[in-house]
C-alpha cells in the first residue's frame, strides 16, 4: 500500500478510517521515545482532526490516535489478560468489533467499542476506567549471564474517558513493530458492546469515583471512601498528570497517598515497607485494591524531633 510522504501512514488507512469522522475524535500521535503521545497540547479538549487535516497538518505523524470517550476500549496487555477475560464469559477471539492488534506481540491489543448514548447514561459521568493486573512485571537473573532479564506486568484495562487515548494505526516505535488491523476487524466492524461485556462493566462502574459537586473530570472526590480521598492531578510518585486520567488519591490528612498501578503510570514495586521513593517524602507502606484496580498505599514522612535534632548535629560535626 502506498504511504504519504514523510509518513509510516498509508493512504488506505486514512480511506478506512474516515467515515468514523464523525463519530470519534482522532488526534495525532508520535512524540516521545515510545511514540505515543499526542502531538497537540490540551488533545482531551480538541473536537478531533479530519482525516484530510490529518494528512496536511500532521504529516510527521508516527501514527494515529482516538480518543475513548465515546469509544470505549478493552486494552490485553498481555497472554493471562485474554485468558482473565475467557474465565469471565468475554472471549474477545468470539466479538465482532474493531480491533486493534500489533505486528511484534500477538497477545497485546484492544478492542474499540462504540457504546450508544443512552448506554453511556449509565456510567458515573458518563466514563470508567479499570484495570485488573493479571500478571506483575518481574526481572529474572539467570546463572552465568550477565544483568536481569525484566518482564513487563500483564494486565486488562477497560476505560471510556475523555482523559485517554489509543493508536489505532501506526508505529509501534518501542518494539520496532506497527499496528494493524486484522483481516475483517477494521474500523467498518466497530459496534455497540455485546451484552454480556456491557454488564461487565456496569458492574465495575458501581466501585467507579463519582465526581464530587463542582469538581471537573480531573479531580473528583472517592465516592467508595466517604469522601475522605481526593483524585490529585500530579501525583509525585508516578508522575501522572491532569491529561493522564488522574486516578492517584492524597487522604484529607494529607499525609497518605494512593497510587494507582497501571501500564503507563505506576508507583515502584520493589520497595520494602517504611522505604521512601527515590527523590520523594514518601515511603511505602501497604498494597491494596478497590474494585476498579490495585494500588500502592504511601505515607508521609515526618521525622519525629529526636531525629530533626540529630541531623541537625550531624551537620554541624560536618561543618554545614
Amino acid at each position: 500500500m502506498a504511504s504519504l510522504p514523510g509518513s509510516s501512514l498509508s493512504v488506505d488507512t486514512f480511506d478506512r478510517l474516515k467515515p468514523l469522522e464523525n463519530l470519534v475524535r482522532f488526534i495525532p500521535t508520535g512524540s516521545k521515545k515510545d511514540g505515543k503521545k499526542p502531538l497537540i497540547r490540551e488533545w482531551p479538549k480538541h473536537p478531533g482532526f479530519t482525516v484530510q487535516e490529518l494528512q496536511k497538518q500532521f504529516p510527521q505523524a508516527m501514527s494515529v490516535g482516538v480518543v475513548t470517550q465515546p469509544l470505549l476500549c478493552f486494552d490485553f496487555d498481555g497472554e493471562t489478560a485474554t485468558q482473565h477475560a475467557v474465565l469471565n464469559d468475554r472471549d474477545p477471539d468470539y466479538v465482532n468489533t474493531w480491533r486493534i492488534n500489533r505486528t511484534t506481540d500477538p497477545h497485546r491489543y484492544k478492542l474499540l467499542f462504540l457504546p450508544s448514548k443512552e448506554q453511556l447514561a449509565q456510567l458515573p459521568n458518563g466514563q470508567i476506567t479499570h484495570s485488573f493486573n493479571t500478571r506483575p512485571a518481574s526481572s529474572v537473573r539467570h546463572p552465568y549471564e550477565k544483568g536481569a532479564v525484566v518482564s513487563k506486568g500483564e494486565a486488562e484495562e477497560i476505560f471510556c474517558h475523555p482523559g485517554r487515548q489509543v493508536i489505532v494505526a501506526g508505529a509501534h516505535p518501542s518494539s520496532g513493530g506497527h499496528y494493524f488491523w486484522p483481516v475483517g476487524f477494521g474500523p467498518e466492524a466497530l459496534s455497540a458492546p455485546p451484552e454480556e461485556w456491557w454488564e461487565h462493566v456496569l458492574e465495575l462502574s458501581r466501585d467507579y469515583p463519582r465526581p464530587a459537586a463542582g469538581a471537573n473530570k480531573t479531580v473528583s472526590a472517592s465516592s467508595f471512601a466517604s469522601r475522605d480521598w481526593q483524585r490529585i492531578e500530579h501525583c509525585p510518585i508516578c508522575g501522572r498528570g491532569p491529561n493522564d486520567n488522574p486516578l492517584c488519591q492524597l487522604h484529607r490528612d494529607g499525609e497518605t497517598l494512593r497510587c494507582f498501578l497501571g501500564q503507563t503510570f505506576s508507583p515502584p514495586t520493589n520497595l520494602e515497607p517504611g522505604e521512601l521513593v527515590p527523590g520523594t517524602d514518601w515511603a511505602f507502606s501497604r498494597v491494596s485494591s478497590s474494585g476498579w484496580g490495585e494500588f500502592l498505599t504511601f505515607v508521609k514522612d515526618n521525622p519525629n524531633r529526636y531525629q530533626q535534632i540529630k541531623a541537625m548535629l550531624r551537620g554541624y560535626a560536618n561543618g554545614n
